[in-house]
């Protein structure tokens, strides 16, 4: 699966260019950014295609040399897990 990517988003597209599983996340200031959004497609649930959206997001707001936190339940509870946050 290819992921592509915007300032604040990481995507995966279908055939015909439609977002079919996305992660966004924002500055909220103080060299923090914020997971606000993850979704993934019917098609895509059960491939951890979301694990994987949030894994890629916590990895371009490391390079940004950047804190993480997440409002994003989904999101929030793969930090937790992956011991990213408490």
């Amino acid at each position: 699966m290819e992921y592509k990517s915007t300032y604040n988003e990481i995507y995966t597209e279908d055939f015909s260019g439609r977002h079919i599983g996305y992660v966004k996340f924002e500055n909220v200031g103080s060299n923090t950014y914020c997971i606000t959004e993850t979704h993934v497609d019917f098609v895509l649930e059960g491939q951890n295609v979301d694990g994987k959206l949030v894994e890629l997001a916590v990895k371009e707001i490391r390079d940004r040399g950047a804190k993480i936190t997440a409002t994003d339940p989904f999101a929030k509870g793969w930090l937790v897990r992956n011991r990213i946050i408490q």
